[in-house]
């Protein structure tokens, strides 16, 4: 019993439950086919989405409770609830991460649709059967990017969609909600900044990125809407940077507007 005990706690203090990914190198990938974007995912499938880690966190927690009732050694009691309290306390930040992920992910997409289909007369806002699915996939993911850098970058703008009483706006957040329940499998390149721009329209690039070119491009989209600064069009892009502070090589939280 009390190897058990003692392999359960080195597990959760040392996080042996989840296994490290290495850095790859993707600067200036121009990633416009869902595929493309899948390759990049399928080298690092050892990440867990952030809820499968909480559902993990909280049996392990249930787990720790059940030992702690047939534990009768004062120092191993004190080794559980340290155990416990780590185990609530990533538990706490997994959930927080996955909430505030997906308000920054609304807030900054919601005006941004799938491009449509071709062979579509009189496709429609309202309709999604008119997306090409291509397109919604990668809007998916880029959605999914965006909910990880808000656990990096707290300046991101972020709004709450969850009472949208605009058909399209419900549509949306229920869309974001869906886009990054597999947050956490995303491939570890440092990201900490993105900008949105219509291509050939506007701003570009904001002056803090003049020197630096972006990690992945994701597009194009349809930009719809009078809300923010990118123009309104059929050729929008995200670009994501990995900006770091040169002295102490740690990711700066820089607002990208």
């Amino acid at each position: 019993m009390h190897k058990l005990i003692t392999a359960v706690i080195l597990s959760l203090l040392c996080g042996g439950f989840y296994s490290a990914c290495s850095a790859v190198d993707f600067r200036a990938a121009q990633l416009s086919d869902p595929a493309d974007l899948e390759t990049v995912y399928q080298l690092c499938r050892s990440y867990k989405s952030w809820q499968e880690q909480a559902d993990e966190s909280a049996r392990q927690i249930s787990e720790l409770k059940e030992i702690l009732k047939s534990t009768e050694d004062d120092s191993e009691k004190a080794d559980i609830l340290e155990a416990l309290e780590n185990e609530k306390r990533q538990m706490s930040g997994l959930k927080k991460n996955i909430r505030e992920g997906l308000k920054a992910a609304y807030g900054e997409t919601r005006n941004l649709f799938p491009q449509f289909k071709t062979d579509i007369a009189r496709p429609s806002l309202y309709d999604p059967a008119g997306y090409d699915q291509d397109s919604a996939k990668m809007l998916a993911e880029a959605r999914r990017l965006i909910a990880e850098i808000r656990s990096v970058n707290r300046t991101i703008y972020h709004a709450d969609g969850s009472n949208a009483a605009n058909p399209i706006e419900k549509r949306v957040w229920q869309d974001t909600a869906s886009a990054i329940e597999n947050t956490g499998k995303t491939l570890s390149l440092g990201l900490t900044n993105f900008f949105i721009r219509q291509e050939g329209k506007g701003r570009q690039k904001p002056e803090y990125l003049r020197n630096l070119e972006p990690v992945i491009t994701i597009g194009p989209f349809q930009k719809r809407g009078r809300g923010g600064d990118v123009p309104e069009g059929d050729q929008t892009y995200i670009d994501f940077y990995a900006l770091k502070r040169p002295q102490d090589n740690q990711y700066a939280s820089v607002s990208y507007e």
